[in-house]
């Protein structure tokens, strides 16, 4: 079901919030997570109800699974709960490869060796990559001894509870299980209205309003490239740009809903996207995009082969083998590969440049923070070109566009534009007008500045209404004194009439956006 569409905006949230303010501080209280853990099979069930077996024999096996480790006849035996943590990574990572991967390796064979297979790809299970990590990490955690076990019907309801279950953010059970178990009991309900409310607004305009109109764009941009089209300069940082700016406001969208909604209910879920284009280095992206997911990959991959413990070019080895994992993570296909790569070349030059003299001395110079912002949030923007390509040809159409190998159709554009003729009408067609040019351009240059000068959600209705994965000054970006820009210092959202009208003016809007077709977004492809 999707957050963005009517079924669930007007018919699945209002009457699961007003059953559950029925029960909440009643003596029906304790049914609570059972109408959360019912409404979550709904929510996950409404499209493809077949893939509900799926889901449930995969929480049934690993909660199994996870209370035999912690039975006292394995506990007392090291190397016997080593084997069956083993085994619960094991079943997941072959869930996820069977349903996501295998299709694209014995392409791959079938192509190198001319072997035919007979093999059928599945659909994929809708946010099967989530699930598998969420339940593996909470295993380790039971492993480890972070968390203790709960009864099933509550780690059922960890794993699909619907606010985070499709794209995140994947939560700990020490963040989510103690607010579980506490479903039912009354507590600050009109600030959880105020705050789930306007979050969910924020949210829903920037996915209805800004990611989806944007998107189509990208889409035209993209489809130019793969029809043989040769795409000049211009086209070529418009379609990248364009989707630079789809999927941030996308998934920051998503991220948005996501926590708002649980906060209706009392619940704090981890902040999963934090302002990543205003990072000052490709690290510090990674510590704002997508949050709980690079923590997943540091805690459970990087650390456990070494981390930066090991010698200089282990270190650099961990970098890109975690890199490439993580693309691969997102999509079974090469352009992930090589998007995941090129991130961890990025990780690996910066982890040299900030360890050497030289890089110390620039990083010290003036308007150094301003400069590597720029720099970092260009790198993004090249790589994000093979995250968007269905194929590497397409990719590397885009890359020759951005190269200015194919020229620039400046000229012709300009002379339509000014309706002094002389356009040529093969060049026009390739691209879009020059009216359109010049809007698109226009648009691309304001969602810039707000992607570098607004303050994010969770700083505008305060990050400890939240769980906080990022704690950097909220205004890290600026000047090392962490003064805020434009005057904003102290900018906060209250529960005013203002801010109420301003909310509901939002989810209007983002309403009536939703009229054209609400698109899904982005990361319900993983």
């Amino acid at each position: 079901m999707l957050f963005n569409s009517y079924v669930f905006l007007f018919g699945f949230l209002p009457t699961l919030y007003v059953l559950y303010r029925l029960v909440v501080g009643t003596r029906w209280a304790p049914l609570a997570p059972l109408l959360f853990l019912g409404f979550s099979l709904i929510f996950y069930g409404w499209h493809r109800p077949e893939y509900l077996l799926l889901v449930l024999a995969s929480v049934a096996v690993n909660y199994l699974l996870c209370e035999q480790m912690d039975r006292p006849a394995i506990k007392t035996r090291p190397p016997l709960r080593r084997a069956v943590m083993i085994g619960v990574v094991l079943f997941n990572l072959a869930l996820l490869g069977y349903f996501k991967y295998a299709g694209f390796f014995l392409d791959e064979i079938e192509r190198l060796s001319g072997w035919t297979t007979s093999f059928e790809q599945m659909a994929l299970p809708l946010a099967i990559s989530f699930f598998t990590f969420q339940q593996i990490g909470y295993a380790v955690d039971i492993y480890v001894g972070r968390a203790h076990k709960v009864g099933f019907l509550k780690y059922f309801l960890f794993v699909l509870f619907f606010p985070q279950l499709i794209a995140g953010p994947i939560c700990r059970g020490s963040e989510l299980m103690p607010q579980l178990r506490r479903l039912g009991v009354r507590r600050r309900e009109a600030e959880n209205l105020v705050v789930g409310l306007t979050v969910i607004a924020i949210g829903l305009f920037k996915k209805t309003v800004i990611a989806d109109s944007i998107g189509g764009e990208t889409d035209r941009l993209f489809a130019l490239a793969s029809n043989g089209g040769s795409v000049d300069l211009l086209a070529g940082w418009a379609a990248a740009l364009c989707f630079t700016f789809q999927i941030y406001f996308d998934f920051s969208g998503y991220s948005d809903i996501a926590l708002g909604l649980a906060r209706l209910f009392g619940i704090r879920l981890p902040i999963n996207f934090f302002s990543p284009y205003k990072a000052h280095n490709i690290s510090d992206f990674w510590r704002r995009w997508h949050i709980t997911l690079s923590r997943f990959l540091r805690d459970h991959i990087y650390i456990p082969l070494g981390g930066n413990r090991a010698s200089e070019a282990r270190t650099l080895a961990n970098l890109v083998t975690v890199m490439v994992l993580g693309g691969l993570w997102h999509g079974a296909g090469w352009t992930f590969v090589l998007w995941g790569a090129t991130h961890g070349g990025y990780l690996a030059v910066n982890h040299l440049w900030r360890r050497s003299a030289v890089g110390r001395r620039v990083a010290a110079l003036p308007g150094a923070r301003i400069g590597s912002i720029a720099l970092t949030f260009l790198t993004v923007v090249v790589a994000w070109v093979l995250f968007r390509a269905e194929t590497t040809d397409q990719a590397l159409a885009i890359y020759r566009g951005m190269l200015g190998v194919n020229g620039i159709d400046v000229p012709w554009r300009i002379a339509e534009l000014l309706g002094i003729g002389g356009a040529d009408g093969f060049l026009r067609s390739r691209y879009i007008s020059a009216t359109e040019t010049v809007q698109l351009w226009a648009q691309i240059g304001a969602l810039t500045a707000f992607v570098w000068l607004a303050p994010n959600t969770y700083q505008l209705v305060g990050r400890g209404r939240f769980i906080q994965t990022y704690s950097r000054t909220p205004w890290d970006w600026a000047a090392p004194s962490g003064r805020a820009p434009l005057g904003g210092a102290g900018l906060r959202l209250h529960p005013t009439l203002s801010t109420g009208l301003l909310a509901g003016a939002l989810f209007a809007i983002a309403s009536l956006a939703i009229l054209s077709g609400g698109e899904e977004f982005l990361y319900f492809e993983f």
